[in-house]
């Protein structure tokens, strides 16, 4: 059993390897600048890098997050880019020098350019007056023009302001184009910006939110305590009522009860959640209709710590009726289809007509063979069914007002905080693999042979 569990783990840590890079490549592909993000998480406005302090303010920011870092191990490009793209401070600029760079496939005139640029506005900025501030104006003007309107009006802005540093030289008469075309490959060593993020996360640093300055694995636990707590319930009560109606539909078949209560279950699987819990909302919360039970939250408005218990519970309970039914329905329905096509099965082979010709109860013949040999697509779905205890719903929890994960990602990403959205990414991750790994060891508990054989 321990080596099972060991070799299973084993083939976990490249699935969790590669879950990793994906995460990490969605959060450099998402637009934005997450410098601004945090350094506005901190109470500093994102306003332009106009002054000295900002720009302090920016690198300083940049530095701590590591992305004045190479993005991986190795970097794979062409011959015409730049490999020092990422010294560049601004997401802005990097944009500029690459489109640049897809014109010309030259990087030493476009760097040069780039560093003159800058040069000549520190100039200016050591030397603050009305001209100087409006040369600095016209700098940050030409970021973004293309190099044929850059060769047009580098003269010229150099006749305006009296500079001869910004002389942008001219191209060959035909550029090497066939740069673009030959790959090459730079090993970055492990000062990358991969492996310092994967390095804290693996020391218990998630970052901090980039909303409200707090750590990350401090929102995360305040979120799965409801998350955890509500789908158990959810999960515990659809399998209590479901199995008992699956097995009843197996034995059942085909009869007129059985037809209807498949159509009805159909019926319920196909309702969106979103509308059953607007509909229940309006039915059982509205002051019009019928007023029985709080619409959402986790308790009354005039709610006290110094209630007694029985009052706390009795004031949860009621405010949990609507979103339990709304979890609940659709895996009532879901359940018991799958467990009578399983049952079902089992019911018309032959071991189980040997044993009811032997004489054995119904009940017997029922519960302890034929569903015990059907165990096994259940467990799949037990498996595949605790990533969502963690995960949460982004719609119900937020029509419900349940501070569980679903908000909390659902928060994240419209305020794209990034180090909660990744949290929230990798946990997810990870409990599907645990998932995994209990099915499994369920399987082999439920029939030894599947073990028997991978040993083999």
């Amino acid at each position: 059993m321990f080596a099972q569990i060991r070799h299973r783990l084993l083939w976990m840590l490249p699935v969790l390897g590669v879950i990793s890079i994906l995460t990490f490549g969605l959060q450099k592909l998402t637009p934005g600048d997450p410098v601004w993000m945090a350094l506005q998480a901190e109470g500093i406005s994102p306003t332009p890098l106009n002054t000295r302090q900002s720009k302090e303010a920016y690198q300083r920011k940049r530095h701590d997050l590591r992305l004045d870092l190479p993005l991986f191990y190795f970097t794979l490009s062409h011959q015409a880019s730049c490999d020092t793209l990422f010294r560049v401070i601004t997401v802005e600029d990097r944009t500029w020098i690459t489109q640049l760079l897809q014109e010309t496939a030259s990087p030493e005139i476009i760097l040069q350019f780039y560093a003159d640029l800058l040069h000549q506005e520190e100039i200016w900025e050591q030397n603050p007056s009305p001209q100087s501030f409006r040369f600095r104006n016209y700098c940050r003007q030409i970021r973004g023009l293309s190099y044929s309107s850059l060769q047009k009006i580098s003269s010229l802005f150099n006749q305006i302001t009296n500079s001869k540093v910004l002389k942008l030289p001219n191209l060959p008469a035909s550029f090497p184009k066939w740069k673009f075309y030959l790959p090459q490959i730079k090993w970055e060593g492990l000062q990358n910006q991969y492996h310092q993020w994967i390095s804290r996360l693996l020391q218990g640093d998630w970052g901090v939110s980039w909303t409200d300055g707090r750590p990350v694995m401090t929102k995360i636990p305040e979120a799965l305590t409801w998350t955890i707590g509500l789908n158990t319930l959810t999960l515990l009560l659809a399998w209590l009522i479901s199995l008992p109606a699956g097995v009843w539909a197996a034995r059942h078949q085909g009869s007129w009860a059985e037809r209807t209560f498949s159509g009805a279950g159909f019926l319920l699987y196909a309702l969106p959640g979103f509308w059953v819990a607007t509909l229940l909302t309006l039915t059982f919360a509205n002051p019009d209709v019928l007023l029985w039970l709080p619409a959402s939250g986790l308790h009354a408005m005039d709610y006290s710590s110094d209630w007694p218990a029985y009052k706390k519970i009795m004031d949860l309970g009621a405010h949990l009726v609507l979103p339990v039914v709304t979890y609940t329905y659709a895996s009532i329905a879901f359940l018991s289809a799958q467990i009578n096509n399983a049952v079902h099965q089992e019911l018309s082979k032959d071991y189980i007509r040997t044993a009811r010709a032997k004489g054995l109860p119904e009940g017997t013949v029922i519960w302890k063979h034929a569903l015990r040999n059907s165990s096994l697509p259940l467990i799949t779905l037990i498996g595949q069914m605790l990533p969502g205890l963690i995960s949460g719903s982004l719609i119900l929890e937020n029509i419900f007002s349940i501070p569980g994960m679903g908000q909390l990602m659902w928060k994240a990403l419209s305020e794209k905080d990034f180090p909660v959205l990744v949290a929230c990414f990798i946990l997810t991750g990870m409990l599907t693999m645990l998932g995994m790994l209990l099915a499994d060891l369920a399987y082999d508990r439920a029939d030894p042979r599947i073990g028997s054989k991978e040993k083999k």
